[in-house]
């Protein structure tokens, strides 16, 4: 038995309460409230179920975080305008599971067949030439069945990942390949939004320059994104090229860092990130010069 008491303390036109228990205490204020002509007070009981439930509710919305990113026994789940991600983190997914998964997506369901028998000229019956028709799951061999096993998981899991707006889009898909396929027409388009998808991608790393008053780290971090969007959509960049475009792209504060990187090293042995640590010592001082010359523009 956890012993209870109440204490009730006045002071001004409420009452503050405590409620005592072995395990915790709970202080609740309590302001009077007029209901059909009668004074009524919350009562504590009400206030903790009440305090409860709000924090149940961020409990569960701190839950619901992984179901988008997914884990080992759960797919990711498909939100619009990240597609590309879903679908690197649902191919990872699906491997993990068994790499047969994202072949049956590939290529498609079986569809095994069986000849019918040809039938001779008769008195009755005309002839009839062999023909080939859809075998029944009845007839499938061990293989077959466990391929049409791997293609209904597939396409379980597929179900699984899409929230309900977008699976009302793809639900008369009968496999995996064409819900695949149908999720990849809507979230990315034609062969003309792929194209347009390359162009902005394209325009936004050659017109990639360090921002006023932008980091080292930030102006790295854009870039990385500028590449690996390019590289998602097929469009490879080297090394070379890329970390050109970083060192002539910074502030002109860092120029003779710059210099002295290009005609020391082998940028095209290097990648990016090497680079980037490389550079990251100096990023300090040249922080500190940055903000006096901001100082010096903004002085009257």
């Amino acid at each position: 038995m956890v012993e209870v008491g109440l204490a009730v303390v006045p002071g001004g036109g409420s009452r503050r309460r405590r409620w005592f228990s072995a395990a915790a205490a709970v202080e609740v204020t309590c302001s009077p409230e007029k209901k059909n002509g009668r004074r009524i007070r919350r009562t504590v009981a009400g206030e903790v179920r009440r305090r409860r439930t709000v924090a149940g509710v961020f409990r569960r919305r701190r839950r619901r975080w992984p179901e988008f990113t997914g884990s080992e026994t759960r797919p990711p789940v498909l939100v619009v305008g990240e597609y590309q991600q879903w679908k690197r983190r649902m191919i990872n997914f699906l491997d993990l599971l068994d790499d047969k998964l994202m072949v049956s997506i590939i290529e498609g369901p079986i569809r095994p067949t069986v000849t019918v028998a040809e039938v001779a000229r008769t008195d009755v019956t005309p002839h009839l030439p062999a023909y080939e028709v859809e075998k029944p799951y009845d007839m499938f061999s061990h293989e077959q069945r466990a391929r049409a096993a791997i293609n209904k998981c597939a396409l379980t899991l597929l179900t699984m990942a899409l929230p309900n707006d977008m699976f009302a889009r793809v639900d008369s898909c009968k496999d995996a390949r064409a819900m695949w396929l149908g999720i990849e027409q809507q979230m990315q388009g034609g062969d003309k939004a792929l194209e347009g998808q390359k162009e902005n991608a394209m325009n936004a790393y050659e017109s990639f320059c360090a921002r006023e008053g932008e980091t080292l780290t930030e102006t790295y971090n854009r870039l990385n994104i500028y590449v690996n969007d390019l590289r998602r959509l097929g469009l490879e960049k080297n090394k070379y090229e890329v970390n050109v475009k970083f060192l002539k792209r910074l502030n002109k504060l860092w120029q003779s860092v710059t210099i002295s990187i290009q005609v020391s090293q082998n940028l095209g042995q290097l990648g990016l990130h090497d680079l980037y640590n490389m550079m990251l010592p100096h990023e300090e001082p040249y922080s500190i010069k940055l903000k006096r010359k901001s100082i010096l523009l903004l002085w009257p």
